[in-house]
């Protein structure tokens, strides 16, 4: 009764409501029916308020009452003292706060902790903004009127400057954007030159920041462009070569060169998986760590030791302040690094490590074309591998089989004296051991050719 006595003085569309510190509804000017109703509670706790007796002993659905953005405005109330919800109860039920109430005001009680909540809708919140409007519109019909008839008074000294104004924004509108009004006087048409000027400036700037977004973007895309064109490269490379120590040279040049990174180096796990060898390198210092066989252990300290033993890319795009990242004395500049795992088929090969002079040198896109370009090396490594491997195995295969054969041939020479027949021309003869002579013997001795003198020469 007493919030509805104090709300007389107010609009009919405005209600007051009290809520406790659990958010249980006290009193309403508009629905007093909705007393001891608890808005939108946690769970379990309206079970501990009805213990408590603080809240009737009824089904939940007739003691929750549901206020989208209430209790989330209550919990903002330091910040703001007014907030925006759906403050209605469920369709069907209490039809005295069916209209929507969109907006509402809260304040604190300095002697409890409870809160005074004021609603209000939209529209009627909007009725003195709406009136102010008609005014002003009023205000300036009369105005228009009053300037029409003043400058049918004074229309030749108005004349000149309005010509002018109209002409600039002829030649604004057909993309002249560096002109300018003039500004001829301090009255009412100086002003709104100074306004047009304004505008045109603020229309110049939005241009240019256009223009610089787009010419940002297609930096972005062509530098994109290169990067996969890099890629491309690589891969061609990568597919072309069997030599490992070439392949790994031509990718850390191919890399440094198409994406402008001062040191790039691939790291190659050893027999026992312990270290990460540098095996190639395009930058100075690179050499010189190439030269003294650098290397670095496993899952310690370090980027690559990091990716060697995790198989997860890791950047350090200020080196400064990466607890990971190790200082190299051969690469003083580094300021970011980043190094991607050479993976094939679930096993770690090694990483590519590329460094940047640069702080936060490297983007997604980076991130993303590296990583291809890694696992495109790591393939190449592996098949540079089986190549080398299938080659071995065969020189093996043949030395083996060459072997063999001399040796079944000194075996049928020495069983069977007779070798065979002779043809030359029409008479054919039977050949032997001592029939043969002394460099046939020889040759099928030692499973060579051999030459007479003469015969060398000319070969």
């Amino acid at each position: 009764h007493l919030l509805a006595r104090n709300s007389v003085g107010l609009s009919a569309d405005v209600q007051a409501m009290l809520l406790d510190e659990d958010n249980v509804i006290l009193a309403h000017s508009g629905s007093p029916e909705l007393r001891y109703r608890i808005v939108d509670p946690q769970p379990g706790q309206v079970n501990v308020l009805t213990a408590r007796n603080r809240l009737p002993r009824l089904p939940a659905e007739q003691v929750i009452l549901h206020m989208p953005g209430l209790v989330e405005g209550l919990q903002n109330l330091s910040r703001r003292s007014y907030f925006s919800g759906s403050f209605h109860a469920d369709e069907g039920e209490y039809d005295a706060l069916d209209e929507y109430h969109d907006q509402a005001g809260a304040a604190a009680l300095s002697t409890a902790k409870w809160h005074l909540v004021t609603f209000m809708p939209q529209t009627t919140l909007l009725l003195p903004v709406q009136a102010q409007t008609r005014r002003l519109m009023v205000i300036n019909i009369v105005i228009s009127l009053v300037g029409i008839l003043a400058a049918i008074l004074v229309t030749q000294p108005l004349v000149g400057p309005i010509l002018g104004l109209t002409r600039t924004s002829e030649r604004i509108a057909g993309g002249e954007l560096e002109v300018e009004a003039e500004v001829r006087s301090e009255d009412e048409v100086g002003a709104l030159a100074r306004v047009f000027n304004s505008m045109t400036a603020r229309l110049r700037e939005l241009i240019a920041t256009l223009e610089e977004r787009v010419a940002e973007r297609t930096r972005a895309l062509e530098k994109r462009a290169v990067q996969l064109r890099a890629a491309a490269e690589v891969g061609r490379a990568a597919a072309s070569l069997r030599d490992l120590n070439e392949l790994l040279a031509q990718a850390t040049r191919l890399i440094s060169e198409r994406f402008g990174f001062y040191h790039v180096g691939i790291f190659l796990l050893d027999g026992t998986g312990e270290y990460a060898v540098l095996r190639a390198a395009n930058s100075e210092g690179g050499q010189r760590m190439l030269a003294r066989q650098h290397r670095l252990p496993v899952g310690e300290r370090g980027i690559v030791g990091f990716v060697t033993a995790e198989g997860k890319p890791r950047i350090a795009l200020d080196v400064g302040e990466d607890a990971v990242f190790l200082a190299n004395p051969d690469l003083p500049e580094t300021r970011s690094e980043l190094a991607l795992p050479l993976i094939v088929g679930g096993r770690i090969l090694g990483a590519l490590d590329v460094q940047s002079k640069e702080p936060n040198a490297f983007t997604e896109e980076d991130v993303a074309t590296l990583q291809v370009l890694a696992d495109q090396i790591a393939i190449a490594i592996e098949n540079a591998r089986l190549f080398e491997e299938n080659r071995e195995a065969l020189e093996a295969t043949r030395r083996a089989y060459g072997e063999i054969s001399r040796a079944g041939w000194r075996l049928i020479a020495e069983l069977y004296p007779e070798l065979g027949y002779l043809a030359a021309g029409q008479e054919i003869s039977r050949v032997s051991q001592r029939t043969l002579e002394p460099l046939a013997l020889e040759a099928m001795q030692s499973g060579s050719p051999s030459l007479t003198p003469d015969q060398i020469g000319l070969y």
